[in-house]
């Protein structure tokens, strides 16, 4: 379409957004991104694009967020299986209901097209040799239930003034910023790389379709420029007949592009046997001229040479930041998240924390005696030992400030008052080495904040009475255990002051 000029890009710090948005910039439009930040910290190589962004859980847009957009395109979501197998509810809110409001936020805003990144996965165990958009669809999780729902209930709002359009991707692999290690190929040559060998769990039979991550990008381009009367609300496999591959296919492809690598085919009876071949033919006689420049050859080659280049470790390829399920959990169990996968409040600085500090809410029982408070026992998850448990009080406004323990765990809560608990992370190689975090605590939220070996530590009290905070050390305590420095000192950069505005 010749009058689009600002688009928005929902999920522009994913792995198809980090690539989609410099081609996008690269062909004259102005984007817009939008985006929650999950995975802001998952970046495996430079992220050089710079638009303007609205920080934003797609489930809390407004009708001010689609003003003057022309077009958008809509990639934010949980984004695999095993995601949606952790919690429907997530899937549906996020994938569906969400997507859904969206694109009739979009609709009342004005903007012309709709561009939905959908996925080959909903035709589920394909009886058929090839599925086509026509194929009946057969979504076996929750993530590809998701998919075929929002296709459905967005495909009744196009009118003559609304055009979405349906890119039913299949695997996507390739080199992004924003890194994943939890898709078919990359996974391979990542193995391949950090181990030496290319290891399949099935026996390789199932096919998949498989398209690079630049070409998705630039796929998502065309649709955006093709006339409406070309794809209007239509569905389109993304990709080329060539691109379909059987598992054993891709792992040879590997041992040939990772020089001495060897491949090992276990056929575990519990091994994934989703297979689909997709008939590419309506994406290639709507739009001739457009050429898929990746091939799963090509792809193995150029995910071997930058995993070279950037020296890729094992340690690297298994960090928790580059599988999307590992990720989440990890922001759940530090705190960051809240069980609805939104931000929690306390998660200061941009969502910023500090890895392996975990923040656990705690139990209150309540009746017209009083209350019962929880704080740790034996049998909990987070537990790690016990030395003891003893009480710090400070009076509204003081605070005590700054301690290190070398090899004692932390666990504190505050039964009575209010304390805002700041944490400084010093210690050598680890990945959030220099970040800052606070944490409210208190009546307001009573939780349980443990606080591993190496990172300064203190409290300061507000309010108007005593704060009294308990700490279930995993050691007894020793004065030559601990390093002290002064609250104000210049070496760890923060300001304990009310932040006014």
């Amino acid at each position: 379409m010749a009058d689009i000029t600002r688009v928005l890009v929902t999920g522009h710090n994913g792995y198809i957004g980090s690539v989609l948005v410099p081609c996008l910039l690269q062909a004259g439009y102005e984007v817009v991104g939008l985006d929650t930040g999950y995975y802001s910290q998952c970046t495996l190589v430079e992220d050089t694009k710079n638009v303007s962004w609205i920080r934003k859980d797609i489930r809390d847009l407004t009708p001010a967020d689609l003003q003057g957009i022309d077009a958008v395109v809509h990639l934010a979501a949980l984004s695999n299986d095993p995601i949606g197998n952790l919690r429907w509810e997530w899937t549906e809110d996020i994938n569906y209901k969400a997507s859904v409001r969206l694109a009739e936020l979009a609709k009342a805003a004005g903007v012309r097209r709709f561009l939905f990144s959908s996925s080959c996965i909903m035709y589920g165990m394909a009886t058929a040799s090839v599925v086509t958009e026509e194929s009946p669809l057969d979504p076996k999780t929750d993530y590809a239930r998701s998919k075929v729902n929002s296709e459905q209930a967005i495909s009744k709002l196009a009118d003559e003034s609304f055009s979405p359009v349906f890119l039913r991707n299949g695997t996507i692999y390739g080199i992004s910023p924003r890194m994943r290690f939890d898709t078919v190929l990359n996974d391979l040559v990542g193995r391949a790389v950090t181990t030496g060998k290319v290891t399949l769990h099935s026996d390789g039979k199932p096919w998949r379709p498989v398209i690079h991550v630049q070409d998705v990008a630039r796929a998502f381009k065309a649709v955006l420029e093709a006339p409406t009367a070309l794809v209007h609300n239509q569905a389109f496999n993304t990709g080329a007949d060539h691109l379909n591959h059987q598992i054993i296919e891709l792992a040879e492809i590997v041992t040939k592009a990772v020089p001495g690598c060897t491949l090992e085919v276990r056929g575990d009876s519990g091994a994934d046997q989703r297979t689909y071949k997709a008939d590419f033919g309506k994406f290639k006689r709507t739009f001739p001229e457009f050429r898929f420049e990746w091939t799963a050859q090509k792809g193995a080659a150029e995910l071997y040479e930058t995993f070279c280049r950037i020296g890729l470790t094992h340690e690297t390829f298994t960090d928790k930041r580059f599988t999307r399920l590992k990720w989440l959990q990890h922001l759940l169990d530090t705190g960051r998240l809240d069980t609805s996968l939104r931000w929690m409040k306390n998660s200061v600085k941009n969502g910023a924390s500090i890895d392996g500090v975990k923040i656990i809410p705690l139990r209150q029982i309540v009746d017209e005696r009083g209350k019962i408070m929880h704080m740790m026992k034996a049998t909990d998850p987070h537990f790690q030992s016990f030395g003891e448990i003893y009480f710090s009080t400070a009076w509204p406004g003081t605070i005590k400030a700054w301690h290190i323990h070398q090899t004692m765990t932390i666990n504190n809560a505050v039964i009575s008052g209010r304390a805002k608990l700041v944490m400084y992370d010093l210690r050598p190689g680890s990945p959030t080495k220099g970040t800052l975090q606070e944490v409210f605590i208190g009546e307001d939220n009573y939780c349980l904040v443990q606080i591993p070996p190496g990172i300064a530590n203190g409290y300061k009290a507000y309010g108007d009475k005593q704060v009294v905070l308990a700490n279930c050390a995993s050691e007894p305590h020793d004065p030559q255990e601990m390093l002290r420095l002064d609250p104000l000192t210049p070496e760890i950069p923060y300001d304990w002051a009310v932040k006014h505005g």
